[in-house]
């Protein structure tokens, strides 16, 4: 009998393929693919429908950071040209200073006066920062720190300090 059944396996598989020879399960194999195919297409739908969503999120999401970028660029764009006229203003106005004092320099010197002190101490003062420099909370020349002269009596006093 184990013959007859080894005898019968290569029977049923001749049998199949006479029936697809014929055209016997066309029909189901048409239907069978079929429903495959929709299914696959389903999912490709499904897979297109998600990019799609996906591409549109990135899209809102690139005009909003867009928008706020060129919010940030205005406001900077307008804080600048504020601060480049103020800016400006204040130039003119020191030169403006720089200018009247130095006519009245030219004038006292004129009539062989010198200079105030503080008037001396206005004309720095503007010409350091028109220069480009900038200047502390006073103004006082020097000779350099750590310079000890010859001519200084050190016998006169006991010690120095620093006042921040």
């Amino acid at each position: 009998m184990a013959e007859n059944e080894n005898l019968s396996i290569p029977r049923m598989i001749w049998n199949q393929a006479v029936k697809a020879v014929r055209g016997d399960d066309t029909k189901e194999l048409i239907e069978s693919f079929t429903s495959e195919m929709t299914l696959v297409a389903e999912g490709l739908c499904e897979d297109q429908n998600q990019l799609r969503a996906a591409c549109e999120d990135l899209r809102i999401n690139l005009d909003r950071v867009n928008q706020e970028s060129m919010a940030e660029f205005r406001h900077l764009e307008k804080t600048l040209t504020d601060y480049q006229e103020r800016t400006e203003d204040t130039l003119r106005d020191l030169r403006t200073r720089l200018e009247t004092m130095e006519k009245k320099s030219e004038k006292e010197k004129r009539q062989g006066r010198f200079l105030s002190g503080h008037f001396m101490n206005q004309v720095i003062v503007l010409a350091a920062i028109l220069a480009g420099g900038s200047i502390g909370t006073h103004v006082q020349m020097g000779i350099g720190d750590g310079l000890i002269p010859d001519i200084l009596n050190t016998e006169v006093y006991d010690n120095t300090c620093i006042i921040p």
